[in-house]
């Protein structure tokens, strides 16, 4: 496939007042990208549908691309075909996610109005979570930015928002985001037109329908009182129903989980690659005892797995020979220490879930 130079762009600002999300005619979102590819090829891989006029490429601080980005042609005609063609192919050595971005904004949400006590409590029902219009995504990386992960949305019909959340006194990503669609039917059809193996920033998100949370039906003032009646009486009845207290349950502290120094993560790899695949990389280096290809729940493989060494020693040496050369395919190696923070999430890796839901993820057997 022939390729073509590099046609530089402003990035777009991402936000809900852009003039890209006014007027996205002739613009497509191409996700799913393999961090080899740049804007050569990928302008290469479109051009045959018609005259590309720029093409962007979203990047970290670093340059490093973070695995999706935009095609602008032109003319709308080409969208289409690019889309039919191009979307589930192949491309350096990735599947790439092909779609056009929205021609319209979504129209703006009309507030609604306060329902009465208890109300609140029927959407968490049997039938709650058909009712949502919002998603949940996890594992989101802590480099992601609020712009990037609405990039990701934003081109799927009914589009409104994406927030990542942050604590409030570090202002850093907390791993997880919410994102809102105009209607319940919007936000499940992007669950799967998303599904459960696209990658930002080196991570797997993980896509659901929020659940919510269950709000209690208020009781009526002096209901659980025993003098209803009128008079001193019903006071007397109203003190006793509200002076019941709310048990409060004391959450345990989290455990603080120690970094393993003979562990090594290795990331950015193919998604079809197995244990002796990996094995062969580090086939040159001294100390390897465990060799291990992270999987999900459902067994899909997640693009990275770890390498276990006999002693600290060897772990570095390994990290310093293969930094920067190490390759799978056409893929360049993320090869790095473990790291594990004090709240016993780990840089890099999927085993604690965002949520704080539990483990999701299990290591392919050996």
């Amino acid at each position: 496939m022939a390729t073509a130079a590099p046609i530089a762009e402003t990035p777009v600002e991402t936000g809900a007042g852009s003039a890209a999300d006014e007027n996205p005619v002739g613009r497509l979102f191409v996700g799913n990208l393999s961090y080899d590819t740049d804007e050569a090829s990928l302008t290469g891989a479109f051009s045959e549908f018609g005259a590309v006029e720029s093409v962007h490429i979203v990047r970290a601080a670093n340059n490093r691309s973070r695995g999706f980005g935009f095609v602008q042609f032109t003319a709308d005609s080409a969208v289409d075909a690019a889309v039919a063609a191009m979307n589930g192919k192949d491309l350096d050595g990735r599947e790439i996610r092909v779609e056009r971005r929205n021609a319209q904004p979504s129209a703006p949400r009309p507030r609604r109005r306060r329902k009465a006590d208890g109300a609140d409590g029927a959407d968490a029902g049997a039938d709650g979570a058909s009712k949502r219009r919002s998603l949940y995504v996890g594992n989101l990386s802590y480099d992601t930015t609020n712009d990037d992960f609405q990039s990701v949305f934003e081109a799927q019909p009914g589009f409104e928002s994406a927030t990542i959340a942050m604590n409030n006194k570090t202002n850093a990503s907390k791993g997880f985001g919410k994102v809102v669609f105009d209607t319940p039917e919007n936000a499940s059809a992007a669950v799967a037109a998303i599904g459960q193996d696209f990658e930002l920033d080196g991570r797997v998100l993980r896509v659901e329908i929020s659940r919510g949370k269950r709000r209690k039906p208020k009781a009526a003032a002096g209901a659980g009182g025993a003098g209803a009646g009128a008079g001193a009486g019903g006071a007397a009845g109203a003190g006793a129903g509200g002076a019941k207290k709310k048990r409060v349950r004391k959450r345990k502290p989290r455990a603080v989980v120690a970094s393993d120094p003979t562990k090594v993560f290795v990331g950015n790899m193919p998604y079809s690659t197995t244990k002796e695949e990996l094995e062969a990389v580090f086939a040159g280096v001294a100390g390897v005892a465990e060799v291990t290809v992270s999987v999900s729940a459902r067994g899909r493989p997640l693009g990275f797995g770890f390498v276990r060494f006999n002693d600290e020693a060897a772990a570095d040496a390994a990290v310093d020979a293969l930094t920067g050369t190490a390759k799978l395919g056409d893929r360049d190696l993320r090869i790095e220490k473990e790291n594990r923070e004090s709240t016993g999430r780990r840089s890099g890796d999927d085993d604690a879930d965002d949520a704080g839901a539990g483990s999701r993820l299990r290591a392919e057997p050996n």
